[in-house]
């Protein structure tokens, strides 16, 4: 489908530099352009850069631009794209639009190119979603993850299991609408066989859930622990910075103090917390405060002591690394297995705890395989494809002749989940905050 109007927007970052691009689309997109440049029609070829000043509505030359035509369907939102190459200027820019609006153009929503593409059939959705994830990439490797998915390496994955779910489901209505033998151990074998196999698939497809988040979403590793016991020194050591103060008196961090490291491409945030104990003050009363809000939202706690009490920091759901700190102060101490021992000012143990973080949140540095889930839309939507299937399965265990009306019926559910995922049968309310999240001018 084409949209009847034409949209406008800058398509790269407000502020100052060498060049901006603002960018059209639409079926008027080349006939602003002509009205903007003073040129006639076939002044720009397709794919070619194109030199040319640029007017107002009252014919005052403002810059020179560079103007490139892409037509549809070949472009990216399958309609007619131009874009304007300009000098970096704000106010060049803000003239450009308001000139472009000015004749008949609107001003695009965020996310409304990339809505378009998907729209036009450019792209599932699977791929619209890999997009935000490449702008917002914090290592080269979620940049490789989310180019692979924007080029198909997901969708296909999901395409193989709904046709596999396809061949499946016209197997039984072909045994329901035209077979005139009875269903039974070999049918029901049969079908055993190929669901289990697309169970596997699809459960292969879902534990890859984690690994995408942490490629692209990153995980929280909250410092804890009583006032002085070194956790500051820890955060810098960690990062290998001087990101948090340090000193010998207790309480010198009343607020959260964060850093940011990639570990094996995956983006890891440190998070410094003030020492927990029975706060003397309201600032420090607020800074324990925000200590335990952030260990409920972290993925990994790192719990320190430094002290032969050994009294740790707990958590029901929440990995907890236990690290015994500034071990060259207690030299005939003997060692626990389950506790690290490290020395934070001479930087000792600090290798081993990373080692350790990394084996427990799951960082390696094969992460990133072919296609990996990268949004809890997917994943949410693939379980409950995944649970169809095993409602599927169950019904072929009976004995007696095999309940299909009822299996195609779950397998039906399955397929709807898949088209869900790609975007076939989705709301308008789920679109609108998927490409919400996109820049404007993408």
């Amino acid at each position: 489908m084409k949209s009847i109007d034409t949209i406008v927007a800058p398509a790269t970052p407000y502020g100052y530099s060498g060049l901006a691009i603002v960018r059209l689309s639409g079926e008027n997109a080349m006939a602003t352009v002509l009205q903007l440049t003073n040129r006639n029609e076939g002044s720009f070829l397709p794919r070619t850069a194109t030199f040319s000043s640029i007017f107002t509505p009252e014919k005052y030359p403002f810059d020179d631009v560079v103007i490139t035509f892409f037509p549809g369907p070949k472009s990216y939102t399958g309609e007619d794209i131009v874009e304007i190459s300009s000098h970096g200027s704000p106010a060049v820019v803000e003239e450009i639009i308001s000139s472009a609006c000015r004749y008949g153009a609107r001003l695009a929503e965020p996310g409304e190119f990339t809505r378009r593409a998907f729209l036009n059939g450019k792209m599932d959705l699977t791929q619209a979603e890999s997009v935000a994830a490449v702008i917002h990439s914090h290592s080269i490797e979620s940049s490789r993850l989310s180019h692979r998915i924007l080029h198909g390496a997901l969708s296909e994955k999901f395409s193989g299991i709904k046709t596999d779910l396809i061949n499946i489901v016209s197997k039984i209505e072909f045994e329901l609408d035209i077979s005139e033998d009875e269903t039974g151990a070999i049918m029901s074998q049969e079908l055993q066989t190929q669901l289990a196999a697309s169970q596997r698939t699809v459960d292969l497809l879902l534990g890859t859930y984690k690994q995408g988040k942490l490629l692209l979403g990153g995980a929280v590793a909250v410092i804890t622990g009583k006032p002085n016991v070194g956790k500051s020194t820890l955060l810098n050591a960690l990062s290998n910075s001087a990101r948090a103060i340090t000193g010998p008196l207790p309480g010198t961090t009343r607020d959260t103090i964060d850093v940011t490291l990639l570990m094996n491409g995956v983006p890891l945030r440190l998070v410094d917390t003030a020492g927990l104990r029975e706060a003397g003050n309201e600032t420090e009363k607020e800074g324990v405060l925000r200590a335990h809000k952030y260990l409920e939202s972290a993925d990994i706690i790192l719990s320190v002591v430094d002290s032969e009490e050994k009294t740790f920091f707990v958590h029901p759901s929440i990995p907890v690394l236990k690290i015994f700190n500034k071990i060259d102060l207690f030299p005939k101490m003997v060692p626990d297995s389950e506790i690290l021992y490290i020395s934070a000012t001479e930087e000792k143990g600090i290798d081993s705890l990373k080692n350790n973080i990394k084996e427990t949140l799951g960082i390696s540095a094969s992460l990133s395989p072919e296609a990996l889930l990268i949004s809890n839309r997917q994943e949410y939507i693939l379980s409950a494809c995944a649970q169809s299937l095993k409602r599927a399965q169950s019904l072929t265990s009976g004995k007696g002749d095999l309940p299909l009306e009822i299996i195609a019926l779950e397998l039906r559910t399955a397929l709807n989940a898949i088209d869900q995922i790609l975007g076939k049968t989705t709301a308008d309310d789920i679109l609108d905050n998927i490409f919400g999240t996109l820049c404007v001018g993408k």
